[in-house]
């Protein structure tokens, strides 16, 4: 397994006024001097490791968790001729919930789960190009995964945590809209149990970030915009041409290329406001996710030659260690999850973030 991966990746206008907003803190203190660790600062923390392979000895990568017991993942059979969707329960209990042959290359995106449900993003190849469509299934009992629609679009899926957003009792999720020469967006939502697409179209390439706003990609010197489906309303994100900023309607995270493996990375509120660097030079983002329930950042030091996890807190501007050795680490709906080990031999740890009391 790789060493940590560090993410610095995306995702008429109001400009709101923010009384801070150009003002900005020192870095908060930097986690050199040994933060403390996860099960010291909250012992009553829910956490769970497993092992990374299936009972049939397949390499299993989970994609989604619901709780520590509870994970959603891919694998392949034991011949390789197709890629399955697991649901891993407690005490080792799996079931597939879709099988889809290797030939056409699936990839499954965009996994979330709702009232029971869950709901993901089915991608395959063919002759005829790529084609994405849209599945859920129960989470408990054997009733077999159904297709809500096949007519996806041109999905635009990155594995975030908002490539599908089950509100209202529909599923939504943005697509690109194809010709002109203006960037445009197609929101899309279908009903959750299947019915016809219903479409948006905004102007701007945008992403879903919490319902119901979305984010431009803030791609060159554009400034990033909020934009709320609900009401059109636009905000503009105060940010430099050099810094690369990624939005949620509650807190951005901005990212400054300093040089190589280090950066000046801050959180933000939309306004600018609340703005702080976090940590030293070393400390950068460790998932795409932005601000975890609002309250924390995963982040990766990569200070004093070996890469370690930590989880810093927003209010409080502090650090708590999370793991050392981590080859990769995924923020979903609260929950945050991490491998150890070498691929043959990995580890998945996960610890659910809404059991961390403030």
């Amino acid at each position: 397994m790789s060493a940590l991966v560090v993410a610095v990746a995306c995702a008429g206008v109001l400009v709101v006024a923010g009384g801070d907003r150009d003002r900005r803190t020192g870095p908060d203190a930097a986690p050199d001097a040994g933060p403390p660790p996860l099960s010291s600062r909250w012992p009553a923390a829910r956490t769970s490791t497993t092992v990374g392979r299936l009972a049939d000895g397949m390499s299993y990568v989970p994609a989604l968790y619901l709780d520590v017991a509870v994970s959603i993942g891919t694998a392949p059979t034991p011949d390789r001729l197709a890629e399955r969707l697991v649901l891993r329960g407690e005490l080792g209990a799996e079931r597939v919930l879709r099988q889809v042959p290797a030939s056409v290359r699936p990839q499954f995106f965009g996994l979330t789960a709702d009232r029971g449900h869950l709901y993901w993003v089915e991608v395959v190849q063919s002759a005829e190009g790529t084609a994405s469509s849209i599945w859920r299934a129960p989470v408990t009992g054997g009733a077999p995964a159904a297709m809500v629609t096949a007519d996806a679009g041109a999905g635009q899926f990155y594995d975030r945590q908002d490539d599908l957003v089950v509100a209202d009792g529909a599923v939504h999720w943005v697509a690109r809209r194809e010709g002109g020469d203006t960037a445009m967006t197609e929101l899309r939502s279908v009903p959750v149990a299947g019915g016809k697409v219903d479409i948006v179209t905004l102007d701007g390439d945008l992403l879903l970030t919490g319902w119901p706003w979305l984010t431009s990609r803030g791609r060159g010197t554009a400034a990033v915009v909020l934009v709320n489906a609900a009401t059109g309303r636009r905000v503009a994100v105060p940010s430099s041409a050099a810094e690369r900023v990624t939005c949620t309607p509650v807190w951005c995270r901005t990212t400054t290329a300093l040089g190589a493996d280090v950066a000046r990375f801050e959180l933000m509120q939309p306004d600018g406001s609340q703005r702080r660097q976090v940590g030293a030079a070393t400390v950068l983002p460790a998932t795409t996710e932005v601000a975890p329930l609002d309250r924390f950042e995963v982040v990766a030091d990569r200070g004093g030659g070996t890469a370690r996890l930590l989880l810093y807190g927003i209010d409080s501007r502090t650090f708590t260690l999370i793991a050392v050795g981590v080859g990769s680490a995924v923020t979903r709906q609260g929950m945050l999850w991490w491998s150890t080990g070498e691929q043959d031999a990995a580890e998945w740890h996960a610890v659910d973030l809404r059991t961390l009391t403030p």
